[in-house]
């Protein structure tokens, strides 16, 4: 009997204990859920926008035409207009022209009411492709001791732009993709990449993103307390990479995802008229599966699973970029599933791309028809694309008012039609 009474004590002694532990965990966890939360005042409701990447200045009109059409921010890299190639190992290198063409954009969003992300396409060490010769630039995952220069880079940057009212979030880096160093880059790889596996390989090392992410969240806190901070999923931002994604230990974080799958539908030259969405589509170790709205659902859900899984409000979610080339069979149909998804989840969003100036397979205001031959003999007498003049009949595209592709990606908007 005594022996049962000291065994029914300990019992007891280890389920308080057990219990006791659970509710300092749990507690713990309400801290860091309660530390996570989305306070700034923008993101407390969903909002739909567009990116906004041009290598020359906008006009005035394009961002009261972006207004009345009902765009809620743009998405506006600042580097967007440096020259080729590029060497961005420190904030110096940015030159006069940058600056003085992102504060006209600043400028801008005031008049209209149209806020920025301020996004990057490089940061030192880690110069965009394009800029790059067309190699990627992988030196900020190499070697730790890089990334205090980007921390240095994103330090004078927030500090030049702080409590600008105009300036709803920054975008720490576009599209990183530290996997390349250990994961084939090929259109099927995504479809077969175990990410959680690959992080177990990286964690700690300079290639771990969630770590460079802490570091530079601290650095630009450091300068700036409030400002809304975004963070691209690894692997180009792909919602695959969510399944290795931390939260960050810190308020007004966004987690952001971009949105092009199946690649080889959704860019013209390599799709070349063989596919069209909904359909057969040659996807994961060229396996034809079908592609249609419950694909796409799928293909998202680890987003949704990220959320869950950290309790990460919506209100932190944004669907950074998605698109299709304006030609593609099927194009319309895929924005309005994806917006439709988006939707849904009450995500944020952008879409991809309004009113580009150099390539113009996203401008879907122009409707599906290509360019005039004019454009082109335009661009080749001055080496520069022309000026495009959007919602009139011109010598460069054809107008059409009711192009359905762009209503895919305004007519949800809240002024849109």
């Amino acid at each position: 009997m005594v022996n049962n009474r000291k065994q029914w004590v300990t019992g007891l002694q280890m389920m308080v204990a057990v219990a006791i532990s659970a509710m300092s965990i749990q507690s713990s966890f309400a801290n860091v859920v309660a530390n996570n939360a989305m306070t700034d005042s923008f993101w407390q409701t969903q909002k739909k926008g567009a990116n906004f990447f041009r290598q020359h200045p906008a006009s005035l009109k394009d961002w009261q035409d972006a207004k009345q059409v009902g765009i809620e921010f743009f998405r506006i890299p600042l580097d967007a207009y440096l020259g080729y190639p590029v060497k961005l190992d420190n904030i110096t290198q940015l030159t006069a022209f940058e600056i003085k063409s992102f504060d006209q954009n600043l400028k801008d969003a005031k008049i209209t009411g149209i806020p920025i992300i301020l996004s990057f396409l490089s940061l030192p060490f880690s110069v965009w492709k394009q800029q790059h010769g067309n190699h990627d630039d992988l030196r900020l995952w190499q070697d730790k001791k890089h990334w205090q220069a980007a921390g240095d880079f994103w330090a004078a940057v927030a500090k030049r732009y702080k409590a600008n009212p105009n300036i709803v979030a920054y975008n720490i880096l576009n599209e990183p993709h530290p996997e390349v160093l250990k994961l084939k880059n090929s259109n099927s790889a995504i479809f077969n990449v175990d990410f959680t596996s690959y992080y177990k390989k990286v964690v700690g090392t300079s290639e771990d993103l969630n770590a460079f992410y802490e570091y530079m969240v601290k650095r630009i806190r450091h300068v700036d307390p409030d400002t809304p901070i975004i963070v691209d999923a690894g692997w180009y931002a792909e919602p695959p990479a969510a399944d290795y994604l931390k939260p960050i230990d810190a308020k007004n974080i966004l987690y952001a995802f971009h949105m092009y799958e199946p690649y080889i539908y959704t860019t013209r030259k390599i799709n070349n008229g063989k596919y069209v969405y909904p359909g057969k589509i040659a996807t994961g170790n060229d396996q034809f599966s079908d592609w249609n709205k419950a694909t796409l659902e799928k293909f998202l859900q680890p987003i949704v699973n990220f959320q869950e899984r950290y309790h990460i409000s919506s209100q932190q979610i944004i669907l950074e970029e998605f698109g299709v080339d304006r030609m593609t069979k099927g194009a319309t149909q895929y924005l309005k599933d994806i917006v439709n998804i988006a939707n849904k989840n009450n995500w944020h969003w952008a879409f991809y791309n309004y009113r580009g100036d150099e390539w113009t397979g996203m401008n879907y205001e122009l409707s599906v028809k290509p360019m005039k031959w004019q454009f082109w003999k335009d661009e080749e007498k001055t080496n520069l694309f022309p000026n495009l003049t959007y919602g009139k009949a011109n010598k460069y595209y054809v107008y059409d008012k009711n192009n359905p592709l762009w209503h895919a990606v305004i007519g949800t908007m809240k002024h849109g039609s």
